[in-house]
């Protein structure tokens, strides 16, 4: 099934929400959950423009989809994708409201907390679920408040084998684009060949 690529999307956008589809079918294929039958919790953290919350509806039709943000404007539009949304920091709102979930993602969303907090977050996300899948640059990358958002700041970095070091494997790395793709617990490392 095609990415829905459009003028706000850029390939990097596109390219990681391929590895993140790839990543719940495998997990699907693990865990011999039906991609039109089961209902999985999902936890989408660091909403942003959605995506993370429609790869999940292209993989798992019924899933009960929960989208957190610390930036949620009035009328955003990808809110349809979601059961429900929260507006909080992410990982407060992780250890208030969710003790446990079949899935849990963080879509470019580490790299905005300091170090020690966003070692929290990946430790809390993979504790918290079966599958913890993680994307962020390769290291750090500079940016700025966009579109007046403060939050969009990058205030740390993570190279892959710093997110290795916390228990999760490399799913994909997509060097063009600087972005890798992380995954811990229940899906299913690489197939056989």
């Amino acid at each position: 099934m095609a990415t829905p690529v459009n003028e706000r999307m850029s390939d990097r956008q596109v390219a990681r929400v391929e590895i993140q589809m790839w990543t719940l079918r495998q997990y699907a294929r693990v865990t011999q959950r039906s991609p039109r039958t089961a209902e999985p919790i999902v936890i989408d953290l660091g909403v942003e423009a959605g995506l993370g919350g429609w790869a999940v509806r292209q993989v798992f039709k019924r899933a009960k989809l929960w989208g957190v943000d610390l930036h949620v404007p009035e009328g955003w539009a990808p809110a349809v994708n979601y059961d429900r949304m929260i507006c909080g920091d992410a990982l407060d709102v992780l250890r208030a409201e969710y003790d446990r979930a079949d899935v849990i993602m963080a879509a470019e969303l580490i790299e905005h907390f300091p170090q020690a907090r966003g070692r929290e977050l990946a430790l809390e996300m993979a504790r918290r679920s079966e599958l913890a899948i993680l994307t962020s640059p390769l290291g750090f990358m500079p940016q700025r408040a966009i579109s007046g958002n403060p939050y969009q700041v990058h205030v740390s970095g993570w190279p892959p084998d710093a997110i290795e070091a916390l228990g999760y494997d490399v799913v994909g790395i997509v060097p063009q684009y600087g972005v890798g793709v992380y995954a811990a617990g229940a899906w299913g490392g690489w197939p056989e060949r």
